[in-house]
C-alpha cells in the first residue's frame, strides 16, 4: 500500500479541508501539474482511512497512465509534490485564519520596500484597527509591534512628528505585555503537564517577571497577564487568594473576549482543580462543576471559539456532572452540545453518554439500547469503558449468556488495546476478576461468593467499585433469606 508522509497528512484533514485542499489542487495558482490533480484524485476514493488494498503505488499507475510501463521515479514525484501542497495548504490555511499574522506579514512585507509614505499610511492603519491588545493572539500582536518598532527606526528620520519619544514608549510597553502574556501562558501550560512528572517550572526568568508585573502593577490591568499570574502565584505560594483571583478573571471577562486566551485560561483552572480533587479536596470536584458551567454559559470550548468542543473535553464536563449526580444538567448538556463535535463522532458519544445516564438511572433496557447504536469510539478508554458497562447491563437483565460473551470480547480488548494506559487496564483486570467471581457466586457456587466479597472489600483500585459492592451486599442478603427459610 501506499504507506508514507503522504497519507498520515491527508489523515488530518477533516471533511471540510479535504474539499478545501480538493480545490487548492485544482487552482493554476497552486498547482500547474495536471498529473498532481489527477493523482490526487485517484487518492482521494480511500479518504479517511487509507488503507485498501488498491492503494498500492503500482496498482495506482495504472490507473494514472495504463498504457506506460510502471516507474518509480515518476510515481515518487507525484508522492513528493502533493505531500508538498498538503504541507503548503495547511500552513496557509492557519495563517488565512489569523488575521494578526495577516498584518504581520503585510507589515513586513511593506517594511523590506522603499516606500516610506505607503509604510506609515499602512501602520497607522493596522493601530486605528487594534482597538484592544487583548481581543486577538497576543504572540502574533507581539510580531506586530516587533515589525513597528522596525517601521518607526526605519523612518525616524523621514518623521516630522513632535513626540517619537510617546511613540517609543507606547510600542515598548506592548511588546513588554505581549512578551509577559505569552510567557505566563507558556509557564501555565507545561506546569500542568509537570505536575504528572513532579518536576518544578520555577526558574530565575519566570521569577524575575512574576516580581516585574509584583512591582509595576500597571501590568495587572490587562487581563491576560493578571489571570495567568494569579494562577501562577497560586502554584507558587499556594495561596487560595490568587486562584480565587484568577477565577474572577474569568467570570468578569466578556464572553467577546480571545476564544484562545479564555479556552487556555479554563483548562488551566480546570486542571488545577483535577489535581486538587485527586489529591484529596473533595470539594474541588465541585468548584470543577461550576467552572465548567460557566464556561459552558460563555460558549467556550474550543481555543478557535464556539460551535466546536474537543470529544476530551466533551467527555470530561458530562463525567463530571454525573459523577455528582447532576443528571438534569448533564442530559441537556449532552442533547444540546453533541453537535458540536467531530461530525463522524457526534451520534456514538451521544449514545455513550445517554447509556451511561440510563445505567446510573437503573434503566437497563435503555442502556443496551444506546450502547447498540454506538458505531466507532476512538478513545481508548470510552472504548473500554462501554464494552464494561455492556457486561454489566447484560447481567443486571438476567441474561447471564450475553453478559458472558461480552465479558469475552471485554477481556480480549484489555489485553490487546495497546493505547490504553497500564495503570487503567489494571483497573479493569480486577473488575474483570471480581465479575467472574460474582457470575459463579449466583450459580450457586457458595465458596465463590465468599471469594467475591472479601476481594471486593480488599482489593484496591477496582472500577465500578461501588456496583460491585451493591452485588456483594445482595448476595449476602440472598443467603440470610435461605438460611432463615
Amino acid at each position: 500500500m501506499l504507506n508514507s508522509s503522504l497519507t498520515e497528512f491527508l489523515k488530518l484533514f477533516t471533511k471540510e479541508e479535504m474539499k478545501s485542499f480538493a480545490d487548492y489542487v485544482d487552482s493554476p495558482f497552486f498547482n500547474k501539474k495536471s498529473s498532481i490533480t489527477k493523482f490526487f484524485k485517484s487518492i482521494t476514493v480511500f479518504y479517511p482511512d487509507f488503507n485498501d488494498e488498491s492503494l498500492g503505488r503500482e496498482i495506482l499507475w495504472k490507473s494514472l497512465y495504463p498504457a506506460k510501463p510502471y516507474n518509480y521515479g515518476v510515481m515518487k514525484n507525484l508522492i513528493h509534490d502533493l505531500t508538498k501542497l498538503a504541507e503548503d495548504f495547511a500552513s496557509q490555511s492557519r495563517i488565512k485564519k489569523n488575521h494578526s499574522l495577516h498584518r504581520s506579514e503585510l507589515l513586513k512585507f511593506l517594511c523590506s520596500k522603499d516606500n516610506p509614505k505607503l509604510i506609515s499610511k499602512y501602520s497607522e492603519r493596522i493601530t486605528k484597527e487594534k482597538k484592544d491588545i487583548l481581543t486577538n493572539n497576543l504572540f502574533d500582536e507581539f510580531e506586530i509591534e516587533k515589525t513597528k518598532a522596525q517601521i518607526f527606526y526605519s523612518l525616524l528620520s523621514d518623521r516630522q512628528k513632535a513626540e517619537p519619544q510617546k511613540e517609543f514608549d507606547f510600542a515598548t510597553e506592548l511588546l513588554l505585555v505581549s512578551f509577559l502574556s505569552e510567557l505566563f501562558e507558556h509557564y501555565s501550560m507545561i506546569n500542568e503537564v509537570n505536575k504528572i512528572h513532579k518536576v518544578s517550572i520555577e526558574t530565575p526568568l519566570l521569577n524575575e517577571a512574576l516580581e516585574l508585573v509584583e512591582n509595576y502593577d500597571k501590568f495587572l490591568k490587562h487581563e491576560k497577564i493578571s489571570a495567568y499570574y494569579y494562577l501562577l502565584m497560586s502554584e507558587k505560594e499556594n495561596k487560595s487568594e490568587f486562584f480565587t483571583k484568577a477565577m474572577k478573571t474569568l467570570t468578569d471577562m466578556s464572553n467577546d473576549s480571545d476564544p484562545r486566551f479564555l479556552y487556555y485560561l479554563w483548562v488551566n483552572l480546570a486542571n488545577n482543580l483535577a489535581f486538587r480533587f485527586h489529591e484529596g479536596d473533595m470539594s474541588a470536584q465541585r468548584e470543577l462543576f461550576e467552572l465548567n458551567k460557566l464556561i459552558i454559559e460563555k460558549g467556550i470550548c474550543h481555543p478557535e471559539g464556539k460551535n466546536k468542543i474537543y470529544a476530551v473535553n466533551f467527555n470530561t464536563i458530562y463525567n463530571i456532572a454525573a459523577t455528582l449526580k447532576e443528571y438534569e444538567w448533564a442530559f441537556e448538556f449532552v442533547n444540546q452540545h453533541y453537535v458540536l463535535l467531530e461530525e463522524d463522532i457526534r451520534e456514538d458519544m451521544r449514545n455513550r453518554c445517554l447509556a451511561d445516564l440510563s445505567f446510573r438511572s437503573n434503566n437497563f433496557e435503555a442502556t443496551i439500547n444506546h450502547l447498540g447504536n454506538i458505531k466507532k469510539i476512538p478513545d481508548p478508554h470510552m472504548k473500554i469503558y462501554v464494552k464494561m458497562l455492556t457486561v454489566i447491563s447484560y447481567y443486571e437483565l438476567g441474561y447471564l449468556e450475553s453478559s458472558l460473551s461480552a465479558l469475552d470480547a471485554f477481556k480480549h480488548l484489555l489485553k490487546n488495546e495497546k493505547r490504553l494506559q497500564e495503570v487503567i487496564r489494571k483497573k479493569y483486570e480486577k473488575f474483570t476478576r471480581a465479575f467472574t467471581l460474582l457470575v459463579s457466586a449466583r450459580e450457586g457456587d457458595k465458596s465463590a461468593a465468599e471469594k467475591f466479597r472479601m476481594y471486593v472489600e480488599k482489593t484496591d483500585g477496582i472500577t465500578s467499585l461501588n456496583w460491585l459492592l451493591r452485588k456483594a451486599q445482595e448476595l449476602d442478603e440472598s443467603s440470610s433469606v435461605s438460611k432463615s427459610v
